[in-house]
């Protein structure tokens, strides 16, 4: 292989790298969130919690979805979300999501642009039903 092979093979390691760091699953808790809220007006930011029990509110002729996620390891921090489009299938209280979309200047919400909810494990056992 000559230099200019090389020099192929070494700028097609470099583009998949990034491909693939652009498409991985970054996110930012809610207390991490809250705190750089200020740095983050105007950016897209991802952030993972836990739907609040009781707090989803539908209403389906208008497509409009809010609800409040708190943070796994410290349930004391939470930010509402808001979202226009079709409710994802799955989203319920207790299941952890990750919420695409721009911060409120203050910290306590997000407009969401993109739901994903995190399907429970096949493997999990529900002890209710046992």
């Amino acid at each position: 292989m000559g230099l200019a092979g090389v020099g192929i093979a070494v700028a097609l390691g470099y583009s998949i790298l990034m491909a693939i760091d652009a498409a991985g699953a970054y996110y930012l808790t809610i207390p991490e969130a809250q705190a750089r809220a200020a740095a983050m007006q105007g950016r897209t930011v991802r952030i993972q919690g836990v739907v609040q029990s009781g707090s989803i509110e539908w209403e389906m002729t208008r497509l409009a979805l809010s609800f409040a996620i708190h943070d796994e390891s410290d349930p004391s921090s939470s930010l509402q979300v808001r979202y226009q489009g079709t409710r994802p299938d799955g989203l319920e209280d207790g299941r952890t999501v990750i919420v695409e979309g721009r911060l409120s200047p203050d910290g306590r919400a997000v407009e969401a642009s993109t739901l994903m909810v995190q399907c429970p494990s096949r493997y999990e056992v529900d002890v209710s039903k046992l």
